[in-house]
């Protein structure tokens, strides 16, 4: 029993960073319609950084988050300037095309900075524990939980009460109706891509603190689109859910699973997408749209 609750609250932990992964993933979605294959090179950015942060340049904590959240914002921000933009209007292949590129260019820069280097993260709070239901747990892996949800519902509350979140709902419903209304689109869609790497670089360091980083690590980007294709394409509250179903399945599926076939849980996310494509193709909470054939 033990054993079956350090699974399901580690599994919760993780599956909070999934969604707030997942947000980051339908923020673009939403307002541009355009696949983001890009989002897991900016987790491995922000894994590697929030590395040098804290061991190489002896940073707290606290600072390393600031420093995260400035530097990712200015990276998403400048690659939407720089590539996205020139996009608008275009049909969505070469957009999703250009995210393609930017996912390799971004991987590259992290190789020629880091030079694919494998580290563990520094313990912070050195070897205290906390016992939840007879679970011990790291405490970093609770406060890992407290920056998640915090993350949440701050970009929650971003999307749904500010002036920015507004117009971006706005644009996501329609780009023609935004503009007649006085919305920037390109602005939006710029906001949008550097939440989405804030999102993604933070999500990033808050894995890392629990995996490690490692040149491969953009390969828990990837999971955004099992978590957002599960949840819905076009829903907040569906890659929420959808990133702590994930979490919870590919934990249990390590601890019960893997040892009848081994790995299994590296490969049940993608299980699942398959599943869901075949069942349920636009998710739990995702817009189902009718289009003549």
């Amino acid at each position: 029993m033990d054993f079956l609750i350090q699974l399901i609250l580690t599994g919760i932990i993780v599956g909070s960073i999934y969604s707030v992964l997942a947000i980051g993933f339908v923020l673009i979605y939403k307002s541009s319609k355009v696949f983001n294959f890009a989002q897991g090179q900016f987790v491995l950015i922000g894994a590697y950084l929030g590395f040098s942060c804290l061991s190489e340049f002896q940073m707290s904590a606290f600072a390393t988050v600031i420093v995260l959240c400035i530097s990712s914002f200015i990276i998403g921000y400048a690659c939407d300037r720089i590539f996205l933009e020139k996009m608008i209007g275009q049909a969505i292949l070469p957009s999703i095309m250009m995210t393609i590129a930017l996912s390799y260019v971004l991987e590259g820069t992290s190789f020629i900075a880091w030079g694919g280097m494998t580290e563990s993260y520094p313990s912070i709070y050195g070897i205290i524990t906390v016992r939840i239901l007879n679970a011990k747990l790291p405490i970093e892996y609770l406060i890992i939980l407290g920056v998640a949800i915090f993350m949440v519902i701050a970009l929650l509350v971003f999307f749904n009460y500010t002036r920015l979140g507004l117009a971006m709902k706005s644009t996501a419903e329609s780009h023609e109706v935004s503009q007649a209304l006085g919305v920037n689109v390109k602005n939006v869609f710029a906001f949008s891509w550097a939440i989405a790497a804030l999102s993604g670089c933070l999500g990033g360091a808050l894995l890392a603190n629990i995996n490690g980083v490692s040149p491969d690590f953009s390969e828990f980007g990837l999971k955004v689109f099992p978590v957002v294709i599960l949840g819905g394409l076009e829903s907040i509250p569906g890659a929420i859910i959808g990133g702590m179903s994930l979490g919870l399945i590919e934990y249990l599926s390590m601890g019960y699973i893997d040892s009848i076939l081994p790995g299994f849980h590296t490969i049940v996310a993608y299980f699942i997408l398959i599943l869901i494509l075949l069942i349920k193709p636009y998710g739990l909470f995702g817009l189902v749209r009718i289009e003549r054939i």
